[in-house]
């Protein structure tokens, strides 16, 4: 059992997004809009095991934030290893995979949404994330990553030792994917099975290809397909792309079979995108006492 299991349904998350969903924004939205989980922006697993230290501020969170869900991103196994121990640590309740990045900096190393053309490095990599959380339940830790320096391992240390107790226990850790539906074109039919052999504790999938990137309509229908396929291996799948509402949410949910969906730039300035149109509040000057906060924290 993990949290994935105790979600209200339907699920409303937050989406993962680079450059903007860091700790400063997760807050405000968990407070404001109470999305049942959020994920903080990605990070390379390849710079985590290089020691970068500039790479720990994108795993800063509050524990308001909870569930709160560590992304990382890259191609190297061993790397993904290394850094599900640290999340571990960090006391993050979930780690998620992202395969459906589909910039440039990112699909041109192989990672992110490229990992679609590579389903058994992506199937490795799911594995090697699950190592990760094994041996960090059997006594492993980040003085156990040699390519770690003593000062990140500290601050990593320092950080676990402020976790509420609950949080500081060797418990299980889920690990998730976040997809797209294809490449070049939607490929669902192939690439769900594949990423599901790896038997992920949740997928998150978008409506769009690598090539769309964030251009043109997600595409529902084949989500649905997708969906399908997900739910008939007992795995929790999340829609994603283009949903602009509560009310548009819980529609896409009904009508195309998912146990939920994930916001992203709907949430831009809107907390409220999570509740009802009936629960948010009509007064334009609470926004700005929002934003506001937003801006000091």
């Amino acid at each position: 059992m993990t949290f994935w299991d105790d979600l209200p349904q339907p699920i409303l998350g937050l989406a993962p997004m680079d450059g903007v969903s860091d700790q400063p924004f997760r807050h405000i939205q968990k407070k404001y809009g109470h999305p049942a989980i959020v994920y903080t922006e990605f990070a390379s697993v390849e710079g985590i095991c290089t020691g970068d230290l500039r790479l720990l501020k994108d795993f800063l969170y509050d524990e308001s934030q909870r569930p709160i869900i560590g992304q990382i991103f890259g191609r190297t196994p061993e790397c993904y290893l290394k850094s599900a121990i640290m999340l571990c640590q960090l006391g993050f309740d979930g780690i998620d995979i992202n395969m459906g990045c589909p910039t440039k900096s990112v699909s041109q190393r192989g990672a992110g949404a490229a990992l679609i053309k590579t389903p058994d490095l992506a199937q490795e990599i799911v594995l090697a994330a699950k190592q990760g959380v094994h041996d960090w339940r059997n006594g492993a830790n980040v003085r156990d990553c040699k390519d770690l320096s003593a000062d990140y391992a500290m601050q990593v240390e320092a950080r676990h030792a402020r976790l509420p107790a609950e949080f500081r226990k060797r418990r299980s850790v889920p690990v998730s994917v976040k997809t797209r539906i294809g490449y070049d074109r939607p490929q669902v039919g192939t690439w769900i099975p594949q990423i599901l052999e790896s038997e992920p504790a949740a997928l998150a999938i978008h409506g769009r290809t690598l090539e769309q990137g964030y251009s043109g309509a997600a595409d529902w229908t084949e989500l649905a397909v997708a969906a399908d396929m997900v739910r008939s291996a007992g795995v929790p799948v999340l829609g994603n792309g283009d949903v602009t509402s509560y009310e548009d949410a819980v529609r896409r949910v009904i009508e195309h079979g998912m146990d939920g969906v994930l916001i992203g730039r709907a949430s831009f300035g809107s907390p409220f995108v999570f509740c009802p149109v009936d629960e948010q509040p009509v007064d334009p000057y609470y926004r700005i006492h929002i934003a506001l906060e937003h801006a000091r924290l």
